[in-house]
């Protein structure tokens, strides 16, 4: 039997004890070639001086921390960042002037994604606002309108864009229904902090409306109420001012709107307060109402608002010409707006 590797003295292959020696490396017999051994010096060499370079650098030019409240730049994610001095413009107000800065050129430039996402950015920073509590001017919602108009108008035809630019629009809305308004106390409606979006206590067997026992005028709802043509809903035909429908779903109607959708049934609610619950706009004249906490939905039809006004709400409606007038009413602070009508 031939010998193996474990026949061997010490167990080594002959052919391996050939490689010991200075020649192990050196060229000829199955060695290495002689120039590897100036390629590795050179690449040491090369190594060696990329990190003195590194070094010399640091010391030449530190790097220099970015100062607090920075917002963050293009296209990346943003959180409201607090710490700002109340006599200046809050650091947010600022980083979504910038988003639409940024929208605007890229839609001037024809890059209508680009455009998009810099809108998107700026929806992202309001409902960051809203979710910290955080407040504006209503400067600051007149400005912000006036260029998202102005963005839109660069590429005017791009229905894409207007969609985008809508949905900011809603977050501005909603944005402004929470200006001025009271924190909602423990067991009454609060605030989801991820997305600001209204939550709702749980409800059960012998849950009692969270206003129903401390607020003299308070009707409680605890399903729809359906209104017929030429009919009025207000204190004297309610028996209170303040409509309580905190105990219905979320997805629930207040009012169930009338099936035409059109202001010639002269459906009418006045002089109410309508808290929780949602009421959906089309077809109704509502007037000296106050909507809290609720779920407004427009769906394009004709309605008619006259000083009516919006705490703490948040909306659906249809992304058309018409959705954008009536959420440009309420994000600009303007209570009195007809639509659908023309």
């Amino acid at each position: 039997m031939a010998n193996g590797i474990w026949n061997t003295r010490k167990g080594q292959d002959r052919r391996w004890r050939r490689r010991r020696g200075p020649d192990a490396f050196a060229s000829g017999s199955g060695g290495a070639p002689k120039y590897l051994k100036f390629v590795v010096v050179i690449l040491a060499a090369a190594l060696v001086g990329t990190f003195v370079w590194s070094g010399v650098q640091k010391i030449l030019h530190p790097a220099v921390a970015a100062p607090a409240g920075t917002f963050a730049p293009s296209g990346r994610p943003y959180a409201v960042q607090d710490g700002a001095a109340e006599s200046e413009t809050p650091t947010w107000e600022i980083a979504f002037d910038g988003a639409l800065s940024a929208a605007m050129e890229a839609g001037s430039a024809g890059n209508v994604t680009g455009a998009e996402v810099e809108i998107d950015r700026g929806a992202a920073i309001v409902i960051s606002a809203r979710s910290k509590g955080l407040n504006a001017t209503p400067e600051f919602f007149a400005a912000s309108l006036t260029k998202l108009n102005r963005i839109v108008d660069t590429q005017p035809e791009n229905a894409r864009l207007r969609d985008h630019a809508f949905q900011a629009r809603v977050e501005l809305a909603e944005l402004r229904t929470t200006v001025g308004a009271a924190k909602p106390a423990d067991g009454d409606v609060a605030a989801d902090p991820a997305t600001g979006r209204t939550l709702r206590a749980n409800v059960g067997p012998g849950t009692v409306a969270p206003h129903a026992v401390r607020i003299p005028g308070h009707v409680v709802f605890s399903a729809p109420h359906a209104l017929g043509a030429k009919q009025t809903a207000n204190v004297a035909t309610l028996g209170g001012n303040w409509i309580d429908a905190t105990l219905m779903p979320d997805e629930a109607e207040v009012f169930l709107p009338p099936a035409t959708r059109d202001l010639s049934d002269e459906v009418r609610v006045e002089g109410v307060t309508i808290e929780g619950a949602s009421q959906t706009l089309d077809g109704v004249q509502w007037k000296d109402v106050t909507f809290v906490g609720a779920r407004l939905r427009y769906e394009g039809g004709a309605a008619r608002l006259q000083n009516v006004k919006f705490v703490n709400c948040t909306f659906g409606f249809s992304s058309d010409e018409r959705g954008t007038k009536l959420a440009d009413a309420i994000a600009g602070g303007v209570g009195t707006v007809v639509v659908g009508s023309d």
